[in-house]
């Protein structure tokens, strides 16, 4: 297929990209370069440039409002209102943010850090709401409901928490992944009732999708890749829906906030492996993930 436009003013490697939820713009920014480039995401020309952070930017969000928040290499985050004419700096964390993200009404946003914490903000005085502590590993995914009421969290541990806001409560936790978890986001499916669904993706090359309402998850639905020489698809498998809540009815998980589930962090070793396994099917045959 043919782009429609490609974009080629960078300084370095583009490693993080976020489009605006009306689809007019697309912000770009290096885990480098420092800066945040927004362009047209029509005409593909540059509209602003904005300073992040020396030290690198490592995550990107647009709001639905237009509101835009960086994290980066420092600890520190920065959040700048739909004109983009200037950002004010957040801070709330000692070590990388790996992730950041906006509640749907533009009231909350959510930053998720290497230092096993994640913090919820007040987007309009950019003061911190209260800060979700209780991993055992690097939170570096996060997501917030629609009105900002409740937060997910993930990361190293291969744990996913749910939490109340404001009163930053661990009210789940839910054991479903056998390695990182990389990413959560929160939809609100045409139709759907409840709290929407929180789709989560690891590393174990599994996606699951969680039905919430109130303060729990309702269902959910696993859906494993299978990787082949030229192709990677996925396959819905059932249901996963095991955990346990803040007060410690356990099933798959501990009863205590970090649970005692051992993840399988992939580290350089598991990096050689995977590309072993993936030089003995190059004869084409399907290896089950």
């Amino acid at each position: 297929r043919t782009p429609i436009h490609t974009i080629s003013s960078f300084s370095d490697e583009p490693e993080v990209v976020s489009m605006s939820a009306d689809g007019k713009q697309v912000a770009c920014a290096s885990q480098y370069e420092g800066t945040v480039r927004v362009f047209d995401a029509h005409t593909g020309e540059a509209i602003t440039r904005v300073s992040g952070d020396r030290e690198g930017i490592t995550s990107l969000s647009f709001s639905s409002q237009g509101h835009l928040i960086a994290g980066s290499k420092s600890g520190t985050a920065m959040l700048w209102d739909p004109s983009l004419a200037a950002g004010k700096r957040i801070r709330g964390h000692t070590s990388e943010v790996k992730d950041a993200k906006f509640s749907l009404d533009c009231a909350f946003a959510v930053t998720a850090s290497k230092d096993k914490t994640a913090v919820v903000w007040n987007v309009l005085t950019r003061k911190q709401v209260c800060r979700l502590a209780g991993h055992t590993e690097s939170v570096i995914a996060c997501a917030l409901s629609r009105d900002g009421r409740l937060a997910v969290t993930g990361g190293w541990d291969a744990l996913i928490f749910l939490w109340s806001v404001p009163e930053g409560k661990h009210l789940r936790t839910w054991q479903a992944h056998q390695s990182n978890v990389q990413y959560l986001f929160w939809t609100y499916p045409n139709g759907e009732g409840g709290d929407g669904s929180v789709f989560s993706c690891s590393q174990d090359r599994s996606m699951q999708r969680w039905g919430v309402e109130e303060t729990k998850f309702t269902s959910s639905e696993r859906y494993e890749g299978k990787s082949g020489r030229n192709e990677v698809r996925g396959e819905a498998v059932g249901s996963t829906l095991e955990g346990s809540d803040g007060d410690g009815d356990a099933h798959s998980a501990s009863s205590s906030p970090a649970g005692k589930g051992k993840a399988r962090r992939v580290g350089k070793g598991g990096k050689r492996r995977r590309r072993r396994r993936q030089a003995s099917s190059s004869s084409g045959s399907e290896d089950d993930g």
